[in-house]
């Protein structure tokens, strides 16, 4: 139990001190380019001597408590191995090629067998005059001394990341809060969200699982930038190790969300399958807050949203800033808490994103998407936006019909009382006698008003309401 205790606490600790700064560092990665070599040599080498010292410690603890001391050393380098499999099995990850697989577990056992009979056991006979005697102990001080190396530059580069991401965000903090656009600007670091948003960081999302994404991503460079925000966040919340034993208690019944996307999920997913998952959820989400966005006097009072029939337009740049403002609350909807302060990161993945577009920023975006799905088949128009929370109408285009726009007729029904399947039936009504709808405001269970025009007066009794004329 002493043993598999150590391999447990050494799959993180490989993972976590592994040569990010060589190319950011995976076990089950980077068996083909130039550093290829250099990572299977950590892999193999790693797991040996990190469990070999722990076993050491726990050793000396134990003589010193008057225990017997355990002799099979090597054991915690196969549990290692063992789990690790385990790991791969129950993500669906490859085990590169089988051969391969097993050629590195057997090198590293064996070296671990070795470490324990040569070096280990010679110190018990020798003490520190093994390291002179015994050629292996010479090689493993090298083997020791490349580790540590790449541990230092590891530990360095993720230490530099970090200080860069605090500067960053507190620099970030003090512009807000010098031009009075955030209140509670003062509030200590540990209110803010912490994500690593690095060039390189947000690339190997983007290399990892852009094309994992629907095409309205593409469309949509705000909903894209949305998407990886998250994932910036649910990465740096649950990184790969801790990932890695979160997909083992989801096996057990013990957690819920797993992957890098932080799914829901009764069966463990990888990485790969949280982000399929993700892609509508964060989809659904973005159209909640067009929705609100749509009705609110942010909107209403000046800024730019149209909806179409599968479809929306919006200016980006409006948008894009008000949500720079608001993205903590949005969040939310993935969370389950609007109080994270998660603006920071935002801004960085869109200043990223936008920089992917030369900086040459669009001033429209249309993108599939279906908003309003209700409201739009009241009007007559194919193209509408809102004025008020409660009042949506069509908006004229160029190209639509000249007969259509200018009908000299305009009436006024107003429907106290009203709920959605009245105000259905009247707009059905008015458009079988030819009737344009302009506009309707609308209200459930108080009051609709419906303004549409005609070529000549509509009938009563289709209808089944009193209207009233207000202009030719």
């Amino acid at each position: 139990m002493l043993y598999l205790f150590i391999a447990v606490i050494t799959v993180p600790a490989v993972s976590f001190l592994g040569p990010v700064a060589i190319r950011e560092y995976g076990l089950e990665s980077e068996y083909d380019d130039v550093t290829g070599k250099m990572n299977v040599i950590y892999r193999i080498l790693s797991p040996a001597l990190c469990s070999s010292i722990l076993v050491l410690v726990c050793e000396a603890l134990l003589s010193q408590l008057g225990f017997d001391v355990p002799t099979q050393r090597w054991l915690p380098s196969l549990f290692y191995w063992a789990i690790l499999g385990i790991a791969k099995l129950l993500t669906r990850k490859s085990l590169i090629h089988p051969l391969a697989f097993l050629i590195e577990v057997s090198c590293s056992v064996a070296l671990a067998s070795l470490l324990e009979r040569f070096v280990v056991g010679g110190y018990l006979s020798f003490g520190i005059d093994v390291l002179d005697q015994s050629n292996f102990a010479f090689e493993m001080e090298l083997a020791i001394f490349y580790v540590a190396v790449q541990m230092v530059v590891t530990l360095a580069t993720r230490h530099r990341y970090r200080v860069d991401i605090i500067r960053a965000f507190r620099n970030y903090r003090s512009s807000i809060a010098s031009t009075g656009a955030y209140e509670d600007a003062s509030a200590g670091y540990s209110d803010g969200v912490l994500a690593d948003t690095s060039e390189k960081q947000l690339f190997g999302y983007e290399r990892r699982f852009g094309d994992l994404l629907t095409k309205r991503y593409t469309q949509d460079p705000l909903l894209r930038t949305i998407f990886f925000t998250i994932m910036a966040i649910e990465d740096s919340n649950r990184p790969e190790a801790w990932r890695f034993f979160e997909r083992i208690a989801c096996s057990l019944g013990v957690a819920k969300t797993t992957g890098i996307m932080q799914q829901q999920s009764d069966d463990p997913l990888s990485d790969k399958e949280s982000v399929l998952l993700a892609v509508k959820y964060v989809e659904k989400m973005w159209d909640r807050y067009l929705e609100t966005f749509a009705k609110s006097a942010e909107c209403c009072s000046g800024n730019y949203l149209i909806v179409g029939r599968g479809w929306y337009e919006y200016d980006y740049l409006s948008l894009a800033d008000t949500l720079e403002g608001t993205f903590g609350n949005l969040y939310g909807d993935y969370c389950g808490t609007r109080l994270l302060d998660a603006d920071w990161v935002f801004c960085q993945v869109r200043q990223f994103e936008e920089r992917n577009l030369y900086d040459l920023l669009p001033k429209t975006i249309i993108a599939s998407g279906t908003l309003f799905a209700l409201e739009t088949e009241w009007l007559s128009s194919h193209f509408a936006s809102w004025i008020d929370a409660h009042t949506i109408r069509s908006v004229f285009r160029s190209g639509m019909s000249a007969s259509k726009v200018a009908l000299p007729n305009h009436y006024e029904l107003v429907i106290e009382h009203a709920d959605i399947k009245e105000v259905n039936h009247y707009c059905d009504a008015l458009k079988s006698q030819d009737c344009f709808i302009e506009q309707v405001t609308f209200a459930d269970g108080l009051i609709a008003i419906v303004k549409f025009s005609c070529e000549e007066k509509p009938s009563w009794e289709p209808i089944g309401a009193e209207y009233s004329y207000i202009s030719g």
